[in-house]
């Protein structure tokens, strides 16, 4: 909770005061609060406000300063808010997903294994649920499973899933992201995804292959056949200079 306190020290009262606030980095309003306000303040009086703010991610934040402005026998001022607190040091757990797999060029019916790692990057705890989705056209293989429940990381512990699947595709295919729902100790609960990975099909490979070893088989039969016949004219010069 924020709480904003503005007080008019003076004996006149200010009409029209406009009072802003800002909110730090990565933070977002809890509720459908308002960071801006109109109001006017007799002398000697004071008026509080208060939103209620929740961070995105862990770190070591700034905090805004507010500021107040107003008008008064046609002259501009303003006023600075001092803080208690000049920073906001958040520890929250926060979940990294990266995908990967053994090999990025492959031909249909090859198995490819596919890998997420997951790290809990946060300052505490977490507790995480992994799943991945299979894309059509590949097969999990057997005893592999796709998703994991309650994993337990501490901070800065990893841990990976991992399964094999096979393309029966001749085109390239592209892997969706992994996605994953963490929480803390304190509440604090967040969704994340890893990055997609493409395995390029080579459907020509064994072709390619396949012809270049027509290729060698024919052309060492061509090769002898060739070698036989100017063997065969030599010998008849041959035999016809002793025939001479």
């Amino acid at each position: 909770m924020v709480t904003l306190e503005i007080f008019n020290p003076g004996l006149t009262d200010i009409n029209g005061i406009v009072l802003t606030d800002y909110l730090p980095e990565n933070f977002v309003l809890d509720d459908n609060s308002s960071l801006y306000w109109e109001f006017n303040l007799s002398s000697k009086k004071k008026k509080v406000f208060s939103y209620s703010m929740k961070p995105l991610s862990h770190g070591i934040y700034t905090v805004p300063d507010a500021v107040a402005n107003w008008s008064m026998d046609e002259k501009q001022y303003n006023a600075t808010s001092v803080s208690n607190q000049s920073q906001i040091i958040v520890h929250a757990a926060y979940i990294n997903l990266t995908k990967s797999t053994d090999q990025s060029y492959i031909s249909p019916g090859d198995e490819v294994t596919v890998s997420v790692n997951i790290k809990n990057t946060g300052t505490i705890q977490a507790i995480v649920n992994v799943s991945d989705t299979i894309p059509e056209n590949a097969i999990l293989s057997n005893s592999s499973i796709t998703r994991l429940k309650r994993v337990i990381l501490q901070e800065g512990g990893s841990q990976r899933l991992v399964y094999r699947i096979t393309i029966n595709s001749t085109q390239d295919m592209l892997l969706p992201p992994a996605n994953a729902n963490f929480s803390d100790i304190y509440g604090y609960s967040g969704t994340t995804a890893s990055n997609t990975v493409t395995i390029y099909v080579n459907e020509a490979y064994n072709t390619e292959n396949t012809t270049q070893a027509i290729a060698n088989q024919t052309e060492t039969p061509t090769t002898g056949i060739f070698s036989m016949i100017i063997e065969f004219i030599s010998n008849l010069f041959s035999n016809k200079s002793v025939a001479e």
